[in-house]
């Protein structure tokens, strides 16, 4: 069957009546509409989301709202007193211009582990090996809980230690001696003269040569004599005490003896005549006799016996000697003097009878203080997170303080604190406890229990608003609900009903929901998971800001992480974050927590905010001017003025069609 023919134009008409020219007009006209959708389209995807930068990352920055919740935290900040030392050579890592710091922890090699709790804030040390290190300090705070902060203090290079000139040997002792006198009768003197030898302490004389040396002394030459005749060749050894002990032995010379000629018999050389006493005959055990020997005559050397019977002691030039007894008995001392004129002579003397008693009892002296511990908690009560102090200021003699905020573990650094502020991170009992140290007197010490604290979980709980006696609920509504912009009208104001109040633990006034409503006003809550919990805090400007607080036993957080879209990535970061939007519902919010060794832990609260508008997250950031405003974005505007645009094309299009139809 043939298509039929438009009578006058002879053009073919298709069956729903269209002519070829029509869809031709038709199929333009959809491609100019199908181009500018596309266009909208494209423009209001590529304009960033309200609220967030165009990189899809989290904007930092002060915006308006509810102060962020602060608390103050630990600042490391830590300096080294020389760059460049050799090994053993000291370094000073001073950290006192650190904040908030309470106790301090040092790693002086950088990269290992920190050392033992102080409260010094600066740490003297030094290096056995050669290399560069990065000592590091970690402080720690305990206001309110918690927290650390870790600075490197500096790079120190250690270098082999330069080598020192070889010490010069002390000299060692020259032996020189000669004699008066080469040819001697029998009995006639003859002087050995060691004065010209060096570096000599002590000397020692053999008269005869090739025998065995006589007596130390410390005179430098000795007058000898032959009761033979012969050939002598007398030596002299010296001592040197200097840098050890060493000796240098000389041959004086060679000695002729003959027989003497008779001579009328001489005076006979003096001998030594000891003669002694003592200046105590009775005393206890431990006080002093003196032996004195001045009456003694052509002494030269002394040697003293003070227990009588026994052997002498070492020769001494000194006339007297104090000595003094440690057991009671009865005592003879006795003296050997020496006389080195003509021949060597010596004589012994007792000095007297010395008798020794027990000490007579003394008064027992008033015992020095002892320390006494005492200790008491601020609170018997708490939730994981919160502050309990440790009193000990009631402790008797106490000069130094040590606490073990569990009980039954060891006790913690040296302090003259009386008092500490303790936070438990997991529930429990604990029975915190505190050392005390005295040191008036003798070192003593005493441990007291300061109480029990029963740590539980955190629950949320929701405080009612400062300056309303009952809790307000929004009620449904057709108008939309925003934050004023900055100079412009504000929202529209929502109808509210009172919400019935019920009294919770301590008297507090705990709302209670009404069917269908959600909570409007002013509310805290927190939320707890793996040692790790958040608290948040929202306003009836339309904004909720979150309070990350993890457990701080003995974990440092390295960041916290925020995300708000419930997507499983992260979205914002640091420990607060403040959002935006309608807080007619709630919202899952999920915080992540990685610490410093490399656990991590995470916990999600439903928070009362729908439809995010924005958030900033501490620490603060330079905010742009499209985030100063909370309406949407110019290209978002252009987008949607392009899609309205196609849409009122579209319609004329259609119209067009069905008239020409």
């Amino acid at each position: 069957m043939r298509p039929r023919t438009e009578v006058g134009t002879g053009k073919r008409s298709h069956g729903d009546g269209t002519t070829p020219d029509g869809h031709s007009t038709l199929g333009c006209r959809g491609s100019a509409l199908v181009v500018l959708a596309l266009v909208a389209v494209a423009v209001f995807l590529a304009s960033p989301v309200a609220g967030a930068s165009p990189s899809n990352e989290p904007v930092y920055g002060s915006v308006e709202g509810p102060a962020a919740l602060t608390t103050p935290t630990a600042v490391a900040d830590c300096t080294v007193s020389e760059t460049s030392v050799q090994v053993g050579e000291s370094v000073i890592l001073d950290a006192s211009a650190s904040d908030h710091a309470d106790d301090f922890q040092y790693d002086r090699y950088g990269g290992s582990s920190f050392g033992e709790y102080t409260t010094q804030s600066s740490r003297a040390v030094s290096y056995a090996e050669p290399g560069t290190y990065e000592p590091r300090v970690k402080v720690w705070s305990y206001s309110d809980g918690e927290n650390s902060d870790i600075a490197t203090c500096g790079t120190v290079t250690v270098t082999e230690p330069t080598p020192t000139p070889t010490p010069t040997p002390a000299p060692s002792p020259v032996a020189s001696c000669t004699v008066s006198e080469t040819n001697v009768q029998v009995g006639e003197s003859v002087t050995l003269d060691a004065s010209a030898s060096d570096h000599a302490d002590d000397f020692q004389y053999d008269r005869y040569g090739g025998s065995s040396f006589g007596q130390y002394t410390a005179q430098s030459s000795r007058t000898v004599a032959y009761s033979e005749p012969g050939t002598y060749e007398p030596r002299v050894k010296v001592w040197s005490y200097s840098d050890g002990e060493r000796s240098d032995v000389d041959t004086c010379g060679t000695v002729t003896v003959t027989e003497s000629t008779p001579t009328p018999t001489p005076t006979p050389a003096p001998t030594a005549v000891a003669d002694c006493t003592v200046s105590e005959t009775s005393v206890q055990v431990g006080e002093s006799v003196t032996l004195d020997a001045s009456g003694s005559e052509h002494a030269d050397d002394f040697q003293y016996d003070r227990y009588g019977g026994t052997s002498f002691g070492q020769y001494t030039a000194q006339s007297s000697r104090t000595v003094s007894y440690a057991e009671p008995g009865t005592y003879e001392p006795r003296v050997k003097v020496w006389s080195y004129s003509g021949s060597e002579s010596s004589d012994i003397a007792t000095c007297g009878t010395v008798t020794v008693t027990e000490p007579t009892p003394t008064p027992t002296p008033t015992p020095a203080p002892s320390a006494v511990a005492s200790c008491t908690v601020s609170e018997t009560n708490v939730r994981v997170g919160e502050s309990v102090t440790l009193d000990a200021s009631a402790s008797d003699h106490a000069d130094d303080f040590q606490y073990d905020r569990y009980g039954g573990s060891s006790f913690g650094e040296y302090t003259t604190q009386s008092s500490r502020a303790v936070a438990y991170s997991e529930p429990g009992t604990y029975e915190p406890r505190v050392k005390v140290w005295s040191y008036s007197g003798s070192e003593s010490s005493d441990i007291a229990t300061c109480g029990t604290v029963t740590v539980t979980e955190s629950t949320p709980t929701l405080t009612p608003p400062p300056t309303a006696t009952r809790t307000e609920t929004a009620t449904s509504s057709s108008e939309p609900m925003s934050t004023p912009r900055a100079g412009g009208p504000g929202p529209s104001t929502p109808t509210a009903t009172a919400v019935p109040t019920t009294t919770g633990p301590a008297g507090t006034e705990t709302p209670t929901p009404a069917p269908g409503t959600s909570t409007r006003a002013s509310a805290t809550g927190t939320a707890a998971g793996s040692g790790t919990w958040f608290q948040y805090e929202s306003s009836g400007n339309d904004s909720v800001t979150l309070l990350a607080q993890p457990a701080v036993s003995r974990d440092a957080v390295e960041t916290y992480g925020w995300d708000v879209d419930g997507d499983g990535t992260v979205d914002r970061q640091g420990r607060t974050l403040e959002l935006h939007g309608t807080t007619g519902a709630e919202t899952a919010v999920t915080l992540q927590v990685e610490r410093a060794d490399g656990s991590t832990a995470s916990v999600t609260r439903d928070v009362p905010v729908t439809a995010l508008a924005g958030g900033t997250a501490a620490p603060d950031r330079a905010v742009t001017a499209a985030d100063a405003d909370d309406g949407p974005p110019v290209p978002a505007l252009l987008g949607l003025l392009l899609l309205v645009l196609v849409f009122v094309l579209a319609a004329l299009v259609v119209a067009r069609s069905q008239q020409e139809d």
